[in-house]
């Protein structure tokens, strides 16, 4: 029923701007340790910091996706089709501001959560400095869509 969808909403909404908090200190952290590094040696505590910040990135993604556009899909009674469809969708109505962007990170995403090697771990840094302003650039535009359910 509608109002049970829209506290679901309420709570993933709830998540999804915790899991932006994390991602963006990480986003910050890890950012600071590659510029301060140019021949790429990386501690063990500084492994670390990546690999919270390589895990926030997918998390957060995946609150957005998986959760919280899906459950406006449902609320706003569009099909659910397959990702790329209900990412076409969400960025019809500038829920989010590329489908395509979006899309190359949840590819991103499952590489990372499949392969972690520490030879291809500042490739993995990079890709998520990359893809991490965009991804708050989403959250936060998902955020103020939602506001006019409230």
């Amino acid at each position: 029923d509608m109002n049970k969808l829209l506290l679901i909403i309420k709570e993933q909404l709830v998540l999804l701007e915790q899991s932006k908090i994390s991602l963006q200190y990480s986003f910050n952290e890890s950012k600071k340790l590659t510029e301060d590094n140019s021949h790429h040696e990386f501690s063990l505590q500084q492994q670390d910091v990546f690999e919270a910040f390589a895990s926030r990135l997918a998390r957060t993604a995946d609150i957005l996706v998986q959760k919280v556009l899906k459950t406006i899909q449902l609320y706003e009674s569009e099909p659910l089709n397959t990702i790329r469809d209900m990412l076409l969708q969400a960025e019809k109505k500038n829920l989010i501001e590329s489908a395509e962007i979006m899309f190359e990170l949840r590819l991103f995403r499952n590489e990372i959560a499949h392969d972690y090697l520490p030879k291809s771990q500042i490739a993995i840094i990079e890709a998520c400095l990359y893809f991490t302003p965009f991804l708050i650039n989403n959250v936060d535009r998902t955020l103020v869509y939602c506001k006019k359910y409230f």
